[in-house]
């Protein structure tokens, strides 16, 4: 996406997400599973987590992210890369 966007001179703010909604402490547990760690997360009791749900609309102007590999996939070919 993002070299697409430079070859083609987007301007502007873009959401660049996957669509599957997800909470903070999913991706911290995901990234310590996929580095063999386990997660360091002290909760806060203040309420149900907030989802985070990213606003596609227009990124769906220029690609599919439904194409896009979900979370743990992601991470694990980006962590295969370092």
């Amino acid at each position: 996406v993002f070299c697409r966007a430079c070859e083609e001179g987007w301007s502007g703010i873009w959401n660049v997400a996957a669509p599957q909604q997800t909470s903070l402490g999913n991706v911290v547990r995901a990234i310590a599973s996929q580095i063999g760690r386990a997660p360091n997360i002290r909760t806060v009791e203040v309420g149900p987590a907030a989802l985070i749900v990213p606003d596609l609309t227009k990124l769906r102007t220029r690609i599919d992210p439904d194409r896009f590999l979900d979370l743990n996939a992601g991470l694990a070919k980006t962590i295969a890369r370092k």
